[in-house]
């Protein structure tokens, strides 16, 4: 694969990136790039711990004065998303990211990018790599499976963490600094459904050609779900035309729905008024969102009946009404920055069998008082409607912390190297500082990331600039660290 990044400095950084985004990485697939870290390891004599799953602890030495100041860790994941196009050919396991650069951008080629995280490891393999780095001891913990759930971090022996302060580099973009994580309100919904016979024709309903993306960026965008919008369009067709439904589906997704199909039965309707319906409807959205989702599709095929028999009247409404009255997106906001989400609801998953339909939910909140609330709330709409609760979990969060030492040496450098203030507030993404910070609740931890926007998507993209910052701001705070140890801690 050409080397895009010929000409960019730091020359060091830009060589690693390369070579992480030349190794295939799919969650449950790192074996190569760890073989990488491990290897990167040996060659320059630095202490590694790794286990089982692939994890991998990497120790580097104070520098020369600075043995007593306490040691930092810093964490970022191995593994990727691995999404693409319908019509591209790349194989996620075997090949390098196709990489295209465009002025200071770079991006996949109809492939996700894997700058989430690939560059939280470049910048810890350059820094590890660096003679005349001025900091304290560091650990760099590498992680695997991140995005299968966190399972890497949680399976790590945290007791070979020497340090009690972590910066993650897996949270937030360039200039903006998370100060605790938002917790998760996960639930099973099952709508039981009662199917028979009618006559009519069959057909194929389909909202498609959104952008979808994962939940935090995508609710703070405006981007909508095609979940949401299908049950819009549903709930017009069956108190209209008395249609019922026979499946809904939207398979499994790690960001909001960019797409969603169902398929009814339907009487007495000519295909020319569904067709009019469909554009009529795709107008209005499309009007919306004209700001956010240009692209919205809406339409009706004639298509075969298949494994399902039509649901009854009552079953089709109780469905349709569900998806039609779900919130979606922020529920609140933070004031200083209205276009960030406090709290915010996404509906993840929706299949059907013969005995019902089934909706996976998610409720991420910065506090987790609120989370608790709107968690009550959708549970109260779905029971009424008739739904049962198959499901309930709670993935632990922190709530905001507002002293923190290390980000204040963070918040400190920043100004220093950039003359501005960084942003501080929550993240709504999962990240391993969450396993970290559960484990041992002491660790004084903040988190950062270089900007790459619709990571998740086939459209993740990399600002080289920000991944640049990035890189000089961890490095001059290794430093500071030594220099306002004693002021901080």
């Amino acid at each position: 694969m050409p080397n895009p990044f010929i000409g960019r400095e730091p020359k060091r950084l830009y060589d690693f990136l390369y070579d992480v985004f030349s190794i295939p990485r799919p969650s449950g697939h790192e074996e190569k790039m760890a073989e990488y870290v491990v290897n990167f390891a040996r060659k320059r004599g630095l202490e590694y711990v790794t286990d089982e799953m692939l994890n991998v602890l990497i120790r580097k030495p104070a520098s020369p004065g600075q043995g007593n100041v306490p040691p930092i860790l810093l964490e970022g994941h191995m593994d990727i998303v691995t999404v693409k196009a319908p019509d591209s050919k790349h194989d996620f396991l075997k090949e390098p990211i196709d990489l295209i650069t465009e002025g200071d951008w770079v991006h996949g080629n109809k492939t996700t990018l894997g700058a989430d995280n690939g560059c939280a490891v470049a910048i810890m393999l350059a820094l590890l790599d660096d003679d005349d780095l001025v900091c304290p001891p560091v650990e760099c913990l590498f992680t695997v499976q991140e995005e299968l759930g966190m399972l890497g971090a949680d399976g790590f022996d945290l007791s070979q963490i020497r340090a009690r302060r972590v910066i993650g580099l897996d949270a937030g973009s360039e200039g903006v600094f998370r100060k605790g994580v938002s917790s998760k309100y996960k639930n099973v919904f099952k709508f039981p459904v009662e199917r028979e016979k009618a006559g009519g024709e069959t057909y194929e309903v389909t909202v498609s050609g959104l952008l979808g993306g994962s939940p935090s960026e995508a609710v703070s965008l405006d981007r909508a779900c095609a979940i949401k919008l299908a049950g819009r369009v549903l709930y017009r067709l069956i108190t209209r035309y008395d249609a019922r439904i026979n499946l809904v589906d939207k398979s499994k997704n790690p960001g909001v729905a960019e797409d969603c199909k169902a398929v009814i039965t339907i009487s007495d309707v000519s295909i020319e008024e569904l067709h009019a319906l469909a554009e009529e409807m795709q107008k209005a959205m499309r009007g919306e969102y004209a700001e956010s989702e240009s692209d919205i599709t809406v339409k009706i095929t004639k298509c075969t009946r298949g494994e399902f028999e039509p649901m009854t009247a009552a079953s089709s409404l109780a469905v349709a009404e569900a998806l039609y009255l779900m919130p979606y997106g922020s529920s609140r906001r933070v004031i200083e920055r209205s276009e960030e989400p406090r709290c915010f609801f996404v509906l993840r998953h929706l299949s059907t069998d013969e005995a019902g339909v089934k909706l996976e939910t998610m409720v991420s909140a910065d506090k987790q008082s609120i989370g608790t609330a709107l968690q009550d709330e959708i549970k109260t709409l779905f029971t009424l409607l008739g739904a049962e609760i198959i499901k309930d979990d709670f993935d632990f969060g922190w709530d905001p912390e507002e002293n923190s030492p290390l980000r204040e040496v963070m918040r400190q450098t920043y100004i220093q190297l950039f003359d501005m203030e960084p942003i501080i507030n929550v993240s709504h993404g999962g990240n391993d500082c969450v396993i970290i910070k559960k484990k041992i609740p002491e660790f004084d931890v903040v988190t950062t990331a270089a900007t790459y926007l619709d990571y998740h998507t086939i459209y993740e993209r990399l600002d080289m600039v920000s991944f640049e910052k990035v890189y000089y701001l961890i490095k001059k705070t290794l430093e500071n660290l030594c220099n306002y140890e004693e002021k901080l801690y």
